[in-house]
């Protein structure tokens, strides 16, 4: 099983690599994407908090609708 922390480098790798290369192929489009980019980052930063909560319910429910017990 993979640690948490690898996980979320992997996909933030996955993410970045593509927009270096956007951002070196199209100098016309840097700075929409530094822009987009800055207004964005926030968001993708606070997701950590909000995301073991999400996937951690205080009762897990079967597929049925039905509450374990």
């Amino acid at each position: 099983m993979q640690s948490d922390q690898y996980v979320w480098l992997l996909w933030s790798s996955a993410f970045l690599i593509p927009w270096v290369i956007v951002y070196a192929l199209f100098p016309a489009h840097r700075w929409a994407m530094l822009w987009a980019s800055l207004f964005t980052m926030p968001f993708g930063l606070s997701e950590p908090l909000f995301v073991p909560e999400y996937w951690l319910p205080p009762q897990p429910v079967r597929p049925g609708g039905e509450y374990r017990v």
